[in-house]
This record gives C-alpha cells, structure tokens and sequence, in this order.
C-alpha cells in the first residue's frame, strides 16, 4: 500500500470498494501531480484541476477534489500527490497539466490572448465600456492561464473586452492617420 500512499481513498471500510471498482471499469484514472521544486504548496492541495498540455486534443478540463499525499520518489524532485480523475478521455502515462489554488482567493476575470495589445513596451485590453466606447485596462502578462492571462483588476466578470480589431483601436486612440478620416 505504501504504493499508492497512506490515506488512499480505498483503503478502510468495505464501502470504499466503489472507488476501486470505477478505477477497474476504467471510470476514474488515477493521476500522479509532482509540483516541482520552489512550487509554494504547503499542505495536501483541497482541489486540483487537471487539462491536456496539448489542447489540440481537447479543450477539457477535468477537476478532483480526492486528493492524497503520494510517496516521495527521489527522482522527480518535488512535491507529489495521487488524485482521481472521473469520466475523463486521457490515457495511461499521459502527461498533463495540473493548477491548484494555493494562499488567498483573489478574484478577477480570465481574458482571451488574442485580446492583449503592445503600446509603449506594456501589454494593454481594451474593455468595452458602451458602443464605440472603450478604455485600456493593463494587463500582467506573467499572470498566465491556458489560452489567456488573468487580471484582478479594472475588469468586471461580465464585461467584454475587444478581440480583434485592437491594433486599429490603438491607432485610433494614439490619433494615427487612417484612410477616410479626417
């Protein structure tokens, strides 16, 4: 047992054999994290979300909230930890992606990559305030998520931020001279 760590879930009563059952059936996956070295995760993670490297494969994402310590291995430096992953489309010794939250909730809205624009060396998104208005709203760039970057504020979760078109609305706003106008 030492194996599969000391709090597997299936281990104690025989009412755990559920869990082993959908790992034989193939209804759950057991997935081992390591969180590398210099990764601040200072207790047993309560959630991890799990996602393909690869999100050609699929753009699904998976989420378990059983989670247990898994033995040290000493090549893989790092923090390890097995969790279960139900209903799920990946495959035995697939490398995957793994985020859980660690200190404070912050809150804030998740932006698409292809809304962020470069002016003056800072990486900028334009929300929309009302038709044909827009304000700037600066962006961290080392705040990245899969496919987007994640900014805490100047952004309310239901506001919408510009896609394309954002080089032209630069130009506008530096006052740039555009065919037809002026």
């Amino acid at each position: 047992m030492a194996l599969f760590g000391l709090h597997a879930p299936w281990r104690g009563p025989p009412r755990d054999d559920a869990v082993l059952k959908n790992l034989s059936a193939g209804q759950s996956v057991l997935v081992e994290v390591t969180f590398p070295l210099g990764i601040f995760v200072s207790s047993q993670p309560s959630l991890l979300e799990i996602t393909r490297i690869d999100p050609q494969l699929s753009q699904k994402s998976w989420s378990s909230k059983i989670v247990w310590d898994a033995p040290a291995d000493p090549s893989i430096p790092g923090r390890s930890f097995f969790t279960l992953v139900d209903q799920s489309e990946l495959a035995q010794g697939e490398h995957i992606l793994a985020y859980t939250p660690t200190g404070n909730p912050v809150e804030g809205v998740r932006i698409p990559a292809e809304a962020v624009i470069l002016s003056e060396d800072k990486p900028w998104c334009y929300a929309v305030l009302s038709d044909g208005h827009f304000r700037r709203v600066p962006v961290n760039l080392s705040l990245e998520l899969d496919g987007g970057y994640f900014v805490a504020k100047n952004l309310a979760p239901d506001q919408r931020v510009v896609v394309s078109g954002t080089g032209l609305l630069l130009a506008r706003e530096l006052g740039a001279a555009t065919p037809g106008q002026d």
